[in-house]
């Protein structure tokens, strides 16, 4: 990633093993009793900072989070047909009255979310409009470091050869005080839309429904 002869001010490394594998203290098998904390804030905010003099996110927090985005995997096993999943999904919205045709500006609206070869400014622009983050494990899922505290939540899908015994996302929600639920299915392509879409729309934050709803 970096030039031989880059140096670096100031690094930093969390007291655990890995970011992505938290496996510190039973971290691993999901541990949501961990207490909300400063360690994934602080990793958050610092990743955020680098970013505050680009005008292109600038006032970034003051954006609707009304977004639902199914993260983007293409590695099998791990893997389904994103669209359709977010075809049911803003098909669902539609019909609980909590998207409105022709209204773009209203309502929650689901999207497919592909942070591969997009500069991070960008995808820490799209995370602050992210209401859910949901999709199947891997560690793409550890963009739920850049959601808010009270108005995000992550929806994590087990399958193949990742079942819920993987919790390291399951931990790092409950140190950044997110909500949390996930589904489990053995084969990635069994999970039924209409039940993935109603266990996102289920975790959908209280707390944006005053901005994201007429």
């Amino acid at each position: 990633w970096y030039k031989n002869g880059t140096c670096f001010r100031k690094i930093a490394f969390p007291p655990v093993p890995g970011v992505s594998t938290i496996s510190g203290n039973r971290g691993r098998s999901g541990q949501t009793s961990c207490r909300v904390g400063p360690i994934f804030r602080v990793i958050s905010l610092f990743t955020r900072s680098l970013f505050v003099q680009n005008q292109t996110i600038h006032g970034l927090s003051e954006k609707p989070r009304c977004r639902l985005a199914l993260l983007h995997r293409t590695e099998p096993p791990r893997t389904f047909d994103s669209a359709s999943y977010v075809d049911e999904l803003n098909n669902r919205l539609l019909a609980k009255k909590l998207q409105f045709k022709g209204h773009e500006e209203e309502g929650y609206k689901a999207f497919v979310f592909d942070p591969r070869g997009v500069p991070l400014y960008k995808n820490l622009r799209i995370l602050s409009r992210v209401a859910v983050l949901f999709g199947i494990h891997g560690a793409g899922l550890a963009h739920s470091l850049f959601l808010q505290e009270g108005h995000s939540a992550l929806l994590e899908l087990y399958c193949a050869d990742r079942q819920a015994g993987n919790g390291h996302y399951k931990t790092i929600v409950a140190m950044m005080g997110l909500s949390y639920s996930s589904l489990s299915s053995t084969m990635c392509k069994g999970f039924d839309p209409g039940v993935v879409a109603g266990a996102a729309i289920k975790l959908i934050p209280e707390t944006t429904k005053a901005d994201c709803l007429p």
